[in-house]
């Protein structure tokens, strides 16, 4: 985040706001990832790659669902990726 402040000039990337946007992760995002982990309903997207290739991914896992292949898809697709890597995006 700190690279990305520099390079985009956002203000809203200083230390400070960098460490509570950790914490929350910390304390509310990872339990619910590691909830689903255990269960195995979840699919993993790593979105620190390039828009296209998380792109096909998600679409790798939706074509099974439109085709109706069997296979068993989890009952949630959860997006990670560092703070800032664009996941949102």
């Amino acid at each position: 985040m700190a690279k990305r402040a520099e390079e985009l000039g956002r203000k809203d990337d200083t230390a400070e706001v960098i460490k509570v946007r950790l914490d929350t992760y910390a304390k509310e995002t990872r339990p619910v990832v590691d909830h689903f982990k255990k269960t195995k309903n979840i699919v993993h997207i790593n979105s620190e790659r390039s828009v296209e290739m998380v792109f096909k991914q998600i679409c790798a896992y939706v074509d099974l669902l439109v085709r109706n292949i069997e296979v068993r898809l989890p009952e949630v697709i959860f997006f990670s990726g560092g703070v800032g890597s664009g996941k949102n995006t």
